[in-house]
């Protein structure tokens, strides 16, 4: 009996009333959402198009995740997921909220996507 008490103090305290902030996972559980806060033309040889760029308000996204961009609640543009850049995350795979994001958009124009759009997901790989 005192082993299986003690036992349980091990598994249950751990757990209760310790608020630890925010993880990834909590940060991924909700849908994805961004305001686009800059919009830039690339007319480069290997890019080409546009990069919606903004700080993630909720969730997550990953490269080739689908997301749609809404203008005043209508659906304006559908694509996947290709992230060029996190600030002050080289390398990283998802980009989670309060990172600032620069997507990648191919062969569009810069009048596609506006400042103030919204771009939303709510089936990202890495929830």
């Amino acid at each position: 009996m005192k082993k299986t008490v003690i036992l349980l103090m091990f598994l249950v305290i751990p757990s209760m009333g310790c608020d630890r902030g925010s993880s990834d996972a909590d940060q991924a559980s909700a849908d994805f959402e961004m305001t686009v806060e800059r919009v830039d033309e690339l007319k480069g040889v290997i890019l080409k198009g546009i990069s919606v760029i903004g700080t993630i308000n909720s969730g997550c996204i990953a490269s080739m995740d689908k997301y749609v961009v809404k203008r005043d609640g209508k659906k304006v543009f559908e694509t996947d997921a290709r992230i060029l850049e996190i600030t002050n995350k080289p390398g990283a795979e998802k980009a989670v909220k309060g990172d600032y994001v620069h997507l990648y958009i191919p062969d569009e124009n810069p009048e596609t996507v506006k400042v103030g759009d919204i771009v939303t997901s709510s089936t990202t790989s890495c929830q």
